[in-house]
C-alpha cells in the first residue's frame, strides 16, 4: 500500500468513527514525515465529496474537474501543505498529491457523495459508505442508528435521511442497530427483499454475486416483501431467520412459508429458528460484528468465498471434491495461513500461496 492509499485510507476511517490508537499514530508518523499539519486538512472533506454527472465510477475528466473545485476552494483560503518537509509553497508535487488522494477517493473511496442529474440544475445527492474486502466499518447515521458494514459491503442514502425518509439501500452484509421513530419506519432495498422496522436490530446479507439472500431479527419485529412478490409480507419474530434461494432447481416442495419452504417463479423463501440457546456474540449470522468467522457445516464452495472477503485473499479450488466438504470452526485473531491449515485437519488437501497475485490454489494431497 503506497503512503497515499493509506493516508487516505486512515482519514476514511478517521470519518467513520473506527479509528484506533494504532491508526492515530500511524497518520501522525505521516503527518510527520510529509511535515502536515492537522489544521491543514480542514477542508479534505472535499476529497471524500466527489461531484459529478454521470452515474457510475468517475473517468479522469471528471476528477480533473473535481480537483479544479477544490484547488479553486483552497485558493481562496491558506494553501495546505502537502509536499515533503524539504519542498514548501505552490508546486507541482502538491497538485500530484493531492490529485492522487481525488482519484483515489473517487475510485476505491470507503465514504463519498455521488450528485446525478439529468441536467446542470437539477441535482439529487446520494451518500455511499462502502467496504473493501478484509475491512469492516461501523456507521452512525444522522438519525443516531448504527450500521456495521461487513467487508465489500455497501449502503447508499439521498440527503432526505432522517427528515423525509430513513431508506437505504444494501449491496453486501450489514448488521443494523435502528432508533426507534414511529413517523419515519426505515426502509432497506436490497436485490431481492424490502426490509421496513420502526426500531431493532438485525442482519441482512446480500451480496450481489450470491446466489441467496438472507434477513436475521435479533431484537424487534421486521417486515420482510418481496419486489418478485408485492402482495406478499413476512412479519419475523426475534431469532428467526429468512432466507432467499435464487435461481431454483424445476422440482420444488410447495409446503406453506411456516412449515420450512415455498416455490416461486426465480426463488425458494424459507424460514427458520437461530441461535436460540446460543449466546448473542456466538450466533454465526452476527459473529462477523464481533470480529468472529463462525461457520457450522457449510461447504467449501461457500466457505472459500467467506474466506475471501475476510482476509481480502483470492481462492482458487482445483480439487473440485473439496468443494462440497463441510467444515465447522470458529476464527478471529487467526491470520489466513494459521485459518487454511486448521482447515486441512478436516479433510486432507494441499494448497499453495503466490504471494505476487495473493491467490491460494487449492490442489489434492493424492
Amino acid at each position: 500500500m503506497t503512503d497515499t492509499d493509506r493516508f487516505l485510507a486512515l482519514i476514511a476511517k478517521r470519518k467513520l468513527g473506527n479509528f484506533t490508537l494504532k491508526d492515530i499514530a500511524a497518520l501522525n508518523a505521516l503527518q510527520k514525515e510529509y511535515g502536515l499539519k492537522a489544521e491543514d486538512f480542514k477542508d479534505l472533506h472535499q476529497i471524500f465529496n466527489v461531484k459529478y454527472l454521470q452515474e457510475g465510477i468517475p473517468d479522469r475528466g471528471s476528477v480533473e474537474e473535481s480537483w479544479e473545485r477544490f484547488s479553486s476552494k483552497i485558493k481562496n483560503n491558506s494553501q495546505p501543505n502537502l509536499a515533503p518537509k524539504s519542498y514548501y509553497a505552490k508546486s507541482y508535487k502538491v497538485k500530484k498529491l493531492v490529485f492522487a488522494l481525488l482519484t483515489a477517493a473517487a475510485l476505491l473511496v470507503v465514504v463519498f457523495n455521488v450528485f446525478r442529474s439529468d441536467n446542470f440544475s437539477s441535482t439529487k445527492k446520494l451518500n455511499i459508505v462502502s467496504t473493501e474486502h478484509g475491512s469492516k466499518s461501523k456507521v452512525q447515521m444522522p438519525d443516531g442508528s448504527l450500521i456495521w458494514l461487513n467487508s465489500g459491503s455497501t449502503i447508499t442514502y439521498d440527503d432526505h435521511y432522517g427528515i423525509k425518509n430513513r431508506n437505504v439501500s444494501l449491496v453486501g452484509e450489514a448488521y443494523f442497530d435502528i432508533k426507534h421513530d414511529p413517523g419515519h419506519p426505515f426502509i432497506i432495498q436490497t436485490k431481492s427483499m424490502r426490509l421496513k422496522v420502526l426500531g431493532t436490530a438485525f442482519n441482512v446479507r446480500a451480496y450481489k454475486e450470491s446466489m441467496s439472500s438472507e434477513a436475521t431479527l435479533i431484537r424487534g419485529s421486521l417486515e420482510v416483501s418481496f419486489p418478485s412478490r408485492p402482495s406478499e409480507m413476512i412479519i419475523l419474530k426475534p431469532k428467526e431467520k429468512i432466507s432467499i434461494v435464487h435461481r431454483v432447481p424445476e422440482k420444488q416442495s410447495t409446503e406453506p412459508l411456516r412449515s420450512g419452504k415455498t416455490r416461486e417463479a426465480a426463488s425458494i423463501i424459507s424460514l427458520s429458528k437461530i441461535g436460540e440457546l446460543t449466546p448473542l456474540d456466538d450466533i454465526e449470522e452476527i459473529s462477523w460484528v464481533e470480529n468472529k468467522l463462525i461457520f457450522r457445516e457449510k461447504n467449501f464452495r461457500e466457505l472459500s468465498i467467506d474466506l475471501e472477503r475476510w482476509y481480502n485473499i483470492k481462492i482458487d479450488i482445483k480439487d473440485t471434491i473439496m468443494l462440497e466438504k463441510k467444515f465447522t470452526g470458529t476464527f478471529k485473531n487467526e491470520t489466513f495461513i494459521e485459518a487454511i491449515n486448521a482447515l486441512k485437519e478436516t479433510y486432507q488437501f494441499d494448497y499453495n500461496y503466490n504471494k505476487n497475485n495473493n491467490t491460494v490454489t487449492i490442489i489434492s494431497n493424492k
